[in-house]
């Protein structure tokens, strides 16, 4: 199913680029969503509860979001919790690419939003360990901010970390 849905796909953007005479960009474009709306339609057509799966997940992100007032500051202060806001935009835009047949960017996309998700966990609990140990009180999002600025920063300077 997906060999055939892809080849369609390439034999309509060689027949769309084999034509002699200059085609401008917004027709490219209208062209080519209207190949990815069939392919979403057909997904739809031939698929509809793995379709209707991933439109739940999207529907349903909401709920990782704490209900309880006195939790929702732990959230906003957190590096993962800063990053779910953020990336149910790019959830939304996987959904949009699965749907339309663009396997390989959307696990590159699954592969960048899982990394960030993990790289987030690590790094603020490497500093909430240390702002804990010293102050026995966790730290708010400005002082992870500054130590991933910091970070950066030393990286593009190429210092290294001292070992003792």
């Amino acid at each position: 199913m997906v060999k055939k849905l892809v080849r369609r796909l390439i034999n309509r953007l060689h027949i769309w680029s084999c034509h002699k005479r200059s085609v401008p960009l917004e027709k490219y474009y209208k062209v080519y969503g209207k190949v990815l709306k069939e392919v979403r339609e057909e997904t739809y057509r031939k698929f509809p509860g793995e379709a209707g799966m991933l439109m739940e997940f999207i529907d349903n992100w909401i709920d990782l979001i704490p209900i309880d007032e006195r939790l929702m500051p732990g959230v906003m202060n957190s590096l993962s919790g800063i990053l779910l806001f953020h990336l149910w935009k790019l959830s939304n835009w996987i959904t949009y690419k699965i749907l339309s047949g663009k396997y390989f960017e959307a696990i590159r996309n699954l592969r960048f939003l899982f990394e960030g998700s993990i790289y987030a966990v690590v790094i603020e609990d490497a500093i909430e360990r240390v702002v804990y140990e010293r102050w026995g009180a966790l730290s708010g999002i400005s002082l992870k901010q500054r130590s991933l600025n910091y970070g950066m920063n030393a990286n593009e300077k190429g210092l290294k970390k001292e070992t003792a």
